[in-house]
């Protein structure tokens, strides 16, 4: 920022700034952990972030309480954890690991059945009865599609 003289007043750090919701803006943050974040997604080191967790929200809630007289954020951060939207957050942001957030830490709060049950039943649905029908017709023209590769001495990299 600079003031009416041109000179420098200030200087914006806009890294790590964002629109979100209210939601995704009271996780706690994964930088408490030190393990990769992709592996926390896939439950390792987890019993140390959130020993990590608590020790923030703890000096998160008391600030909060003497600045706010309530502890809103601090409530929003503790319940993530428990109610799985601390991995839909995640999810929603980072496309690297929604499989793993998806499949091991949303999918178990929102269906009864395993992850493998629920591909099954996708497949063998009435929809998709024809499915192999389909994947094999696409693998035979994948093939014809080499051989014509082959024959004119093309190679893909």
């Amino acid at each position: 920022m600079i003031d009416k003289d041109l000179q420098i007043i200030a200087v914006l750090d806009w890294e790590w700034s964002a629109i979100v919701p209210l939601q995704v803006a009271c996780l706690p943050h994964v930088c408490l952990s030190s393990t990769p974040f992709n592996k926390l997604a896939q439950g390792e080191g987890m019993q140390s972030f959130v020993e990590a967790v608590d020790i923030f929200l703890s000096c998160h809630q008391e600030s909060e309480r003497r600045l706010r007289g309530r502890t809103e954020m601090t409530d929003r951060m503790k319940n993530s954890l428990t109610n799985g939207t601390f991995w839909f957050g995640h999810a929603i942001q980072n496309i690297y690991t929604f499989e793993y957030l998806f499949w091991d830490n949303i999918f178990p709060y929102a269906f009864a059945v395993t992850e493998e049950v629920a591909v099954e039943s996708v497949l063998n649905s009435p929809m998709h009865r024809n499915a192999q029908e389909i994947l094999r017709g696409k693998m035979a023209q994948y093939d014809e599609y080499q051989r014509q590769l082959d024959s004119l001495k093309v190679q893909l990299a």
